[in-house]
């Protein structure tokens, strides 16, 4: 027989994180486009690992495709409440595209999850903005 569910999963997983990290690799030398296709790619191997979202939204940010940033935040955040990164850079992208009152709508949310500390210094920002 061949592999067990178990060993697939596991060998998916592997591989996504090969992915994410080759991912890791091109953003630091700011090559986005292709840091975006790798974690396109481990999401699509592994889409329960908010992390992976969460490094595709970092490089829609940094090509300033906040739509997108936005939606990975959100998706990301949908697979784990508590992800404090995901609150900040959904914020930090809303603060981009002008949407004070959403942006602090969801660092409150962030607060929520999380606990006020982790966020207090981007609910600062945001309340000097709005």
């Amino acid at each position: 027989g061949g592999a067990s569910p178990r060993q697939q999963s596991a060998a998916r997983l592997q591989q996504a994180e090969q992915l994410k990290a080759a991912g890791n690799s091109k953003f630091e030398q700011r090559i986005y486009r292709d840091a975006f296709a790798l974690y396109s790619k481990a999401i699509n191997l592994a889409p329960e690992v908010p992390t992976y979202r969460l490094n595709r939204a970092a490089t829609s940010f940094m090509t300033a495709d906040y739509d997108s940033c936005i939606d990975d935040c959100a998706d990301a955040l949908r697979l784990d409440p508590a992800l404090v990164k995901a609150h900040k850079r959904l914020a930090k992208a809303l603060i981009e595209r002008g949407e004070l009152e959403k942006a602090a709508a969801a660092l409150d949310a962030g607060v929520a999850a999380c606990g006020g500390e982790v966020l207090a210094e981007e609910v600062r920002t945001a309340t000097q903005l709005c």
